[in-house]
């Protein structure tokens, strides 16, 4: 899974549109899940992403621009919908509807904003991540 990690990570600067202009955060988060893996790998490697845009866009005009014009409704949903495809796998914990589990990532992921340092984020992804564990 660390794997993941250094690749969904590394994708963040470098990640561009076909025009060459620097990609939206939702078009990071989309060429995370276009790199593969199952369903679990993808929502851990969407999740790192979303935390460390979180931590790096914190506190700046961006964020209050991203919910204005609706461009935080579509990653919401997009993340919804990768948190859908790994329930239905058994990849994370099935009681709980997807949407309601999006949520939960979404909220807890938003102390990465007041994070310290880059591994601060990575323990509050990895502190997610285990809340998600399928139930025995």
């Amino acid at each position: 899974m660390t794997n993941n990690r250094t690749r969904a990570t590394a994708m963040i600067p470098n990640t561009f549109t076909q025009r060459g202009a620097p990609a939206t955060d939702l078009e990071h988060l989309a060429a995370v899940t276009q790199a593969g893996g199952d369903a679990g790998h993808q929502l851990e490697a969407v999740l790192h992403v979303h935390a460390l845009m979180t931590y790096q866009h914190h506190n700046s005009a961006m964020a209050a621009i991203m919910h204005r014009d609706g461009v935080g409704q579509r990653q919401d949903i997009f993340i919804q919908d990768v948190v859908r495809r790994a329930v239905a796998s058994g990849a994370i914990r099935d009681d709980m509807a997807p949407e309601e589990l999006a949520s939960y990532c979404l909220h807890a992921l938003t102390a990465a904003a007041e994070s310290p340092s880059r591994a601060a984020v990575n323990r509050l992804v990895r502190l997610t991540l285990d809340s998600l564990r399928p139930r025995s």
